[in-house]
């Protein structure tokens, strides 16, 4: 994915790979934004399936402005996804596809969970509300660009203010109760005769 000089995404090869904790650049104008998954309560089974979220966004608002053009990834939209089926073990790492930045500045992403709806949701699981936003600072050293990330915020849940503070990774956090489960699959009783 390389972001041109309009601030649209658009689509290139790459071998290269930044791991985000917090990120290294293999490539100096490429970042790759990624990220942990943990599921405690249970672990995780054959069949489950949790969806990220990239999205551009504008600063101060660290939200999409109504006002505002947003940058577009390959698919036509300003956001592109990770998925990941984990059918093991508890703790499982997503990753977006690669940015290549072709022009210094400043750019900021929002990324988040996405809840699936109906079907798709994993019955039991409830799902991480926490909002994450990458700062990614592109400077020009003579003909060669050097990208990295430079700020990590986050906001929720356990507050609905933004903070910097204790933030090493992105890190979503999702809990098994067989108390959810009875919500998706409520215990019918029949009444027979004798």
């Amino acid at each position: 994915v390389v972001v041109n000089e309009s601030g649209e995404l658009t689509e290139t090869e790459t071998d290269s790979k930044a791991v985000f904790t917090n990120v290294v650049n293999k490539t100096l104008n490429t970042v790759t934004i990624s990220g942990t998954k943990t599921l405690t309560g249970r672990e995780f089974r054959e069949g489950d399936q949790f969806t990220f979220v990239l999205t551009a966004c504008q600063e101060p608002n660290r939200f999409k402005d109504e006002n505002t053009e947003m940058p577009v990834n390959p698919l036509g939209e300003d956001s592109m996804e990770a998925v990941i089926t984990p059918a093991s073990g508890g703790t499982a790492e997503f990753s977006f596809a690669p940015i290549t930045f072709t022009e210094a500045g400043e750019y900021h992403f929002v990324v988040r969970e996405k809840r699936p709806a109906g079907e798709n949701t994993v019955p039991g699981v409830t799902y991480d509300p926490a909002l994450y936003h990458v700062t990614v600072e592109v400077t020009k050293f003579g003909a060669k660009l050097n990208a990295q990330v430079t700020e990590l915020w986050k906001r929720g849940p356990e507050t609905t203010d933004w903070t910097m503070d204790g933030i090493g990774d992105i890190s979503f956090t999702n809990t098994y109760s067989t108390a959810e489960v009875d919500r998706y699959f409520p215990v019918q009783k029949q009444i027979g005769s004798a």
